[in-house]
């Protein structure tokens, strides 16, 4: 039953230990891909992909008889086309005779997997009775059935045939096989549920088609006794991550990429968790929901990042400005790094202390935009652009073409004389919105509306400075 009144924070402590657990695991599991090539059963088992239904290794006796029936495949120029009913064995050969039996003609051509044979000549089937081979120490392997045989891909000489394992393998398609194996794929057989989906590259393991991660998330659903609905549609068989509903968490797990205009309109979830970025947050601002972004990356400080959306924004201009002026300092000297970075993080964080999501680099048009701030319905309220030089006109375009109800300029000019440039810029009359014009070297800002400074500040004292005329001196 969907609970429509749990709150964010209750979601979010429900779902925290699952999301802690699951970072730990994926470590686990993909450092045993990496080194071994393997991934542990309950994955492959509740794995809808996995088309490895069973593996039998067989004895000790019949494994030391390998050796022997490797030269009698050998000797006898045996092919791939061999079969075994547990009754009578059927092999194909471009030898005429094979145990004292002439075998009947198949077909001319190339008998494909044997070793040691020539192209284009004879192929010939037959049939054996089990009890034939009594005597032979392979015996135990046509105890077997088996509808056809191979050598493992790794074994390419003569030398590399000292080390053969033979396994039985049952596949999803039912198909059974006799193959022998190098060591390394012997001892790796029964620990994968697919050959194709984690294959060695150089020296280390990796994964392609192995959704590990979304078996291993609905698994520790199922630990921690959370509800969740799967939803039918598949994105593709190598997707990271599926789509979930928990009814009891009135949350939608989901990918950032993903489009969930029509999702949201049918269960108007509460929360989203989804598996991603800070960045990403923007993506889900206007779902009218509450936010949770989950960065599984490795080696990563801050894995949550929570947008509540009863939050509210702070929509006054003035006292957003009268907020960096105060605040754009400090938060710089707490901030290490160059000049401009420090400016930027800075204005990310007073967006956040007045209830804005912040996101850098925000391409637009053509431009790129240092940083824009989104109110909680995802439209832009803030555009921040910050120059290391003197250079301002630009900077108008870019941020203007945002649409911003507050456009920010950080300037580095040796003097004030850039504000009286600015204000006698023609564009600026046929611009909507406000502007922050700020003189980082100077410690000087002026808010602007059209071509008229409105007020102007000292960063410095972090005042607003009265005049008392519509002069100002440079």
């Amino acid at each position: 039953m969907i609970d429509k009144t749990i709150s964010l924070k209750k979601s979010f402590d429900t779902i925290k230990p699952v999301l802690q657990e699951y970072v730990e695991e994926k470590e686990i599991i993909q450092n045993q891909i990496d080194s071994k090539g393997i991934i542990p059963k309950e994955i492959c088992d509740n794995c809808k992909y996995k088309d490895i239904l069973e593996v039998i290794k067989l004895d000790k006796k019949t494994n030391k008889s390998i050796p022997e029936f490797i030269e009698w495949i050998t000797n006898n120029k045996i092919g791939k086309l061999m079969q075994c009913d547990k009754k009578k064995i059927y092999i194909t050969s471009t030898k005429k005779q094979i145990e004292n039996k002439n075998g009947v003609v198949l077909f001319g051509g190339s008998n494909s997997g044997s070793i040691g044979i020539q192209k284009s000549e004879l192929i010939y089937k037959y049939e054996f009775p089990i009890i034939k081979f009594k005597n032979k120490s392979f015996r135990n392997i046509f105890e077997f059935e088996f509808d056809s045989f191979s050598f493992c891909k790794h074994i390419t000489n003569k030398s590399s045939m000292k080390k053969i394992l033979p396994v039985i393998k049952t596949k999803k398609t039912k198909r059974i096989s006799l193959e022998l194996l190098c060591e390394e794929c012997y001892n790796r057989i029964d620990k994968i549920g697919c050959e194709q989906s984690i294959l060695k590259r150089g020296f280390a393991y990796k994964s392609f088609k192995c959704n590990f991660t979304d078996i291993l998330f609905k698994n520790l659903l199922r630990k921690h006794n959370i509800c969740f609905i799967e939803s039918e549609y598949e994105w593709y068989i190598n997707s990271e991550y599926s789509e979930y509903h928990l009814p009891t968490l009135d949350m939608l797990v989901t990918k950032p990429t993903k489009n969930l205009k029509e999702v949201i309109k049918i269960i108007k979830p509460n929360t989203i968790l989804s598996f991603g970025k800070k960045q990403n947050i923007v993506n889900f601002l206007k779902c009218n929901s509450n936010v949770i972004i989950f960065d599984d990356s490795e080696d990563i400080q801050q894995r949550f990042f929570i947008f509540d959306k009863n939050i509210k924004i702070e929509e006054s201009i003035e006292k957003i400005v009268s907020h960096i002026i105060s605040k754009l300092e400090e938060y710089s000297q707490e901030i290490g790094g160059k000049e401009h970075d420090k400016l930027i993080n800075a204005f990310e964080k007073i967006a956040h202390d007045l209830g804005f999501v912040s996101q850098k680099e925000f391409f637009n048009k053509g431009s790129l935009v240092d940083l824009v701030w989104f109110d909680r319905k995802g439209k832009i309220f803030v555009a921040t652009e910050v120059e290391t030089s003197s250079q301002w006109k630009k900077d108008l375009v870019s941020t203007w073409e945002t649409e911003p109800k507050l456009a920010i300029i950080v300037s580095h000019s040796k003097s004030d004389k850039s504000i009286k440039d600015i204000t006698q810029y023609v564009l600026l009359k046929n611009i909507p919105h406000k502007l922050l014009f700020i003189n980082n070297t100077t410690k000087k800002a002026y808010l602007i509306e059209k071509q008229k400074i409105l007020k102007y500040y000292c960063m410095n004292t972090k005042k607003q400075i009265e005049t008392t005329s519509n002069i100002f001196e440079y």
